[in-house]
């Protein structure tokens, strides 16, 4: 048995000698660039594109049997570059000689690609200039039978041998002349450890990315990569990218963005489950967890997102915008977002969605198919806000009442292809609402546009102890949009109404009921007063007019008829009616007025004339006539006014109008009851003769 061991031994040893001495043979008579050509030819046979090896080829064998190759290069397809498709400074492959003797087993030492240039192109008639290197697609192979059990997959133990890879001093190119877009990434760098199956191996990437037209992106990522044996299991433990961008259009500094997380991804079944992916950029930190996967009809995925509350001023700050100009200067600065997203067959779905801005929140859901558009349904509930907190400050103007201001004045610039974009639907609801003034609840309104005609309807709310039910229409369509707005109030209280939306006391008190259908077009005010057109009516109950005492302008106008002073009171200065009624007609931007009607105990008023909303003046008389006992200072009753009608007449400044009495009318009217008493009383007299004479007869 000794004797056995010992030639064995010494067999092994001379076996092992002859190998050391054929090795150093190759390595002293074998110079790998004597197969150069050969190399360039075999290539340029198999590719049609010819492969040119500048730099030396250097072979080693002991440990590793190794090839280092100098600078290389690959002709493009014909048709596209000039410039190589492929180039690279350096290449080291390296494989282990002894596992690969004995035990035919491949164990490679880390790949290095130094000064590796690749550059891609799509032609005008989008052809690929890689697509002649791809192999010609075979017939599928025939699924397994579902009972039948899978082969094993060695790959992964094939894989578990390999060093790592080393890319250095990269560029990438990326040209597409159908689109007229051109990408350049410059440089490239990646390490990533060697491959150890089950066990986490590092990766670590970066790279900057430029391009015409666009921001430069510099970019870092790492994480630990784990691969289960069948490759079909991939985890990313500790994953970080982070990303600046910089450019013209940017921030001064930039934009920096982080993106973190540990996913993990199912290869077989198509399906990531990211349970914590975090993002970060601009002072923003977005949490979401998301699951998805790939299915017969397309990708699949749902989450819960989380946006920590921000300061919106504060991003804008960031970005180098302007914020909005406001009356209160504290909002905007709690902004917060969360709520569950699905995508399902090209649609995005948010649901429990929980809204902040500020003071308000904003729950529902909302369905969006297109983003271009944009298209989306919705349901949405606002539980209250006060929009006058966003609005800027009312403008002073330096014209004074009755003044027009500039042409033009008060723009209105509406996005007309955005709106004819739009196609969206749905319903929105505000518990309370304050905006110019007004205060309104329990307000609803439906949404849905088409191509470009947009339209609340219907829309309701509560108001000032009343209702408010109608429809809101622009038409976007024309060029010059077009307005429609029908509305109906009832049992609204207008005195703390007009209060509320003018700042000044209310000249009309009492409840009532206003019915408004107009239209109008325009993109400035100006030319929404003047083409302002429709009708309306009016039913104000148990009331009365701030401004003016009726009673007692007539008082002192009978005192003036009649050469009299006025008397010198403290009553005060308003009319209450019982009812007061009227309707309207507008006609570019004139209201037409010729049925108002007051009545109260004591007068009955009527009245007619027009407003001129463009030029802001006004041409309106009202007739007042008694038809109850007015008392003086004294509380004597002055009698004499029963009956009599007096003319009142408002015009000049439509916000500032003088009120006169019309004399002419007035003196008219003196005149005619003065005949009709002079006639009274010679038919008084007549009578009274032609009596006194039948009497004489008689006696």
């Amino acid at each position: 048995m000794g004797n056995i061991i010992k030639w064995l031994l010494i067999g092994l040893g001379g076996l092992l000698g002859l190998i050391v001495i054929a090795l150093v043979a190759v390595l002293l008579l074998v110079d790998p660039n004597d197969y150069r050509d050969r190399i360039e030819a075999a290539v340029e046979q198999e590719t049609g594109r010819s492969l040119t090896i500048e730099g030396d080829l250097s072979l080693s064998i002991f440990p590793w049997l190794a090839l280092e190759l100098g600078r290389t290069t690959l002709a493009d397809a014909e048709g596209f570059h000039d410039a190589p498709f492929l180039e690279v400074d350096q290449v080291d492959v390296g494989v282990q000689l002894v596992p690969l003797l004995l035990r035919r087993e491949l164990v490679t030492r880390t790949v290095v690609l130094d000064g590796l240039t690749v550059r891609l192109m799509v032609d005008e008639q989008g052809r690929g200039n890689w697509e002649d290197l791809l192999p010609e697609e075979a017939d599928p192979e025939p699924a397994p039978m579902p009972d039948e059990p899978r082969a094993p997959r060695d790959l992964g133990e094939t894989l578990a041998n390999v060093g790592g890879l080393d890319i250095r001093n990269a560029r990438l190119s990326w040209e597409d002349r159908q689109s007229a877009l051109r990408l350049q990434v410059d440089p490239f760098n990646l390490d990533l450890d060697a491959v150890r199956i089950d066990d986490p191996m590092l990766l670590q990437m970066d790279w900057v990315l430029t391009g015409d037209d666009l921001p430069r992106v510099a970019g870092e990522l790492s994480s630990a990569i784990t691969v289960d044996g069948t490759l079909s299991h991939l985890a990313l433990d500790g994953l970080r990218l982070e990303v600046t961008a910089s450019g013209d259009d940017l921030p001064a500094d930039g934009i920096a963005a982080s993106l973190r997380g540990n996913p993990r991804v199912d290869l077989d079944a198509q399906a990531l489950d990211w349970p914590d992916l975090v993002l970060e950029t601009l002072g923003l930190r977005a949490e979401l967890a998301l699951q998805g996967r790939q299915t017969d009809t397309g990708p699949e995925a749902e989450g819960r997102l989380q946006v920590a509350t921000f300061n919106l001023r504060e991003l804008m700050a960031r970005l180098e915008l302007d914020a909005p100009d406001t009356a209160d200067p504290d909002v905007l600065t709690r902004v917060g977002l969360s709520g569950d997203l699905r995508w399902a067959d090209e649609v995005l779905h948010l649901t429990g969605l929980d809204w902040r801005l500020d003071d308000t929140t904003l729950n529902g859901e909302i369905s969006m198919h297109d983003f271009a558009g944009p298209g989306a349904r919705f349901d949405l509930a606002v539980d209250e806000i006060d929009l006058d907190r966003y609005l800027p400050e009312p403008a002073e103007t330096a014209n004074g009442p009755g003044e027009p201001g500039p042409a033009g004045a008060g723009e209105i610039e509406l996005p007309l292809e955005l709106l004819r974009g739009l196609d969206l639907a749905g319903d929105f609801r505000v518990g309370r609402l304050k905006v110019a003034g007004l205060r309104m609840s329990d307000i609803h309104a439906r949404l849905h546009t088409d191509n470009g005609l947009i339209r609340l309807d219907p829309t309701s709310a509560a108001l000032y102890d009343g209702r408010y039910e109608g429809r809101l229409q622009l038409d976007a369509r024309p060029d010059i949009p077009q307005y429609a707005v029908r509305a109906q109030l009832e049992g609204i209280d207008f005195d703390p109404l007009i209060t509320d939306l003018t700042g000044d006391e209310s000249l009309l008190l009492g409840r009532g009921n206003l019915v408004l259908d107009v239209t109008t077009r325009g993109n400035n005010m100006d030319a929404l007063t003047a083409t302002l057109n429709g009708n309306g009516r009016f039913r104000v109950t148990d009331g009365a007019i701030r401004g003016i005492n009726l009673a007692k302008t007539l008082r002192d106008a009978q005192d003036r008829l009649r050469g009299r002073s006025p008397e010198d009171t403290d009553e005060p200065r308003r009319t209450d009616f019982s009812e007061l009624t009227g309707s309207f007609v507008i006609n570019n931007g004139v209201v037409r007025n010729d049925d108002l009607s007051a009545q109260s105990p004591l007068l009955r008023v009527t009245g007619n004339g027009q407003a001129n909303l463009p030029d802001e003046t006004i041409d309106y008389r009202l007739r007042t006539s008694v038809v109850g006992t007015l008392k003086g200072q004294d509380g004597q009753p002055r009698e004499e006014l029963r009956g009599l009608t007096i003319p009142l007449r408002f015009r000049g400044d439509l916000y500032d109008p003088s009120i006169s009495v019309d004399i002419a009318e007035a003196l008219r009217g003196e005149q005619l009851e003065r005949i009709e008493r002079e006639v009274e009383r010679g038919r008084e007299r007549l009578r009274e003769d032609v009596e006194d004479r039948l009497r004489g007869l008689f006696d």
